[in-house]
């Protein structure tokens, strides 16, 4: 079989492909990641809701993905975005 391109510059096989077999080569996936990360609202609505760079793919990037491809301090407040989506969700979670 033909190895999967990158569902970005289509030049480069893909790494770590999704379960939808759409992926990012090893160049891209950082940039994509951390141009989510940092272009996202407050509250991390954009990368926590990240969905598949493959054209109309509805499925969402897995964290092990951002803790794989981005540097530990980027990582690090995505986790922080993780947790604070969970705290903002949940009714029993609030601070009074």
């Amino acid at each position: 079989p033909q190895p999967v391109l990158c569902s970005v510059c289509f030049v480069d096989e893909a790494v770590d492909p999704l379960p939808c077999g759409h992926g990012l080569c090893c160049d891209d996936w950082p940039s994509f990641l951390r141009c989510n990360l940092e272009s996202g609202t407050v509250s991390g609505e954009n990368c926590l809701h990240l969905k598949c760079p493959g054209d109309r793919c509805q499925l969402r990037v897995p964290p092990h993905i951002f803790e794989r491809y981005l540097d530990l301090a980027e990582y690090e407040r995505y986790r922080r975005l993780l947790v604070l989506s969970f705290v903002l969700l949940c009714p029993g979670c609030r601070m009074r």
